[in-house]
């Protein structure tokens, strides 16, 4: 159990059980306003594959280097958004994207996100 408080501008957010409903409204919430790390000129997105071309070293490597936290939140649903540790990440979103097109990854603060769509991209970057 954990504590998710979240003021910015005029969103305050704060409940002291942190279940998947919680976790996937914070998560929402903060999407819009983040700042994605461009890839190229014409795209925030990269590509990492999918089915049997799925790349799980470039996701591991990504995830590795952009967060520094050992556990950090996997945002599906409202129903299966769950904590997971970094070093599951990559076959959770395999077996996740499996279920929903679009999976994303956020440390605990709400403050660093990687996006993975299912048609095999990925963005990556940090609420604004």
């Amino acid at each position: 159990m954990g504590t998710i408080n979240i003021q910015q501008g005029i969103f305050n957010f704060h409940y002291s059980v942190v279940d998947s409903k919680n976790i996937f409204i914070a998560c929402s919430f903060m999407l819009d306003k983040v700042d994605w790390e461009p890839q190229s000129k014409e795209s925030e997105w990269y590509y990492f594959g999918e089915g049997k071309n799925f790349k799980l070293n470039l996701i591991q490597s990504n995830i590795d280097q952009f967060f520094s936290e050992q556990t950090i939140y996997l945002v599906t649903d409202r129903h299966k958004s769950k904590e997971i540790s970094i070093q599951t990440a990559t076959q959770e979103i395999k077996k996740a994207l499996s279920d929903f097109s679009e999976v994303t990854l956020c440390n605990k603060n709400f403050e660093r996100f990687i996006s993975f769509n299912s048609i095999g991209v990925a963005r990556q970057g940090v609420y604004n």
